[in-house]
């Protein structure tokens, strides 16, 4: 794990960070802070946001919860290699999950893992807290 460039106020408080003179402790670790920027960057393509989506609303849709990638080649003007590369990055950062069925792969969104991640985003960026005070608390 690489060391975030961030100032320590003294090494007596080892958890606070020193901003415009203010002591602030992280709403975040540093790993914790390397996962989300992993999902983060699993998400940061439109392709991907799309497969995601697609893959929630086709389990909400059918109450299937898997579907071969050939359909969801269909759904792109991209070529199914592109779409698979696609679907290895989001499998990469747990948000999808694969079947093999032979010579067919079905994929699948991770739930636990996108509520998780979801959850992480919402607690280290002090959302839930802030919305609490217009009283706009996100429900998880």
């Amino acid at each position: 794990m690489q060391h975030l460039p961030l100032t320590l106020v003294s090494q007596a408080t080892p958890n606070n960070y020193l901003v415009a003179g203010f002591q602030y402790p992280p709403a975040l670790s540093e790993a914790q802070a390397e996962e989300l920027a992993r999902l983060f960057k699993a998400l940061g393509d439109p392709v991907r946001l799309l497969l995601l989506s697609i893959l929630i609303a086709h389990k909400e849709q059918t109450k299937l919860d898997q579907i071969y990638v050939f359909k969801l080649v269909e759904a792109f003007l991209l070529a199914q290699p592109t779409i698979s590369h696609h679907l290895r990055i989001l499998r990469n950062a747990g948000l999808v999950q694969r079947r093999k069925r032979g010579l067919f792969a079905q994929y699948y969104v991770n739930e636990e893992k996108v509520h998780a991640a979801f959850q992480m985003v919402g607690a280290a960026l002090g959302v839930n807290s802030l919305f609490a005070t217009t009283g706009e608390a996100i429900k998880a």
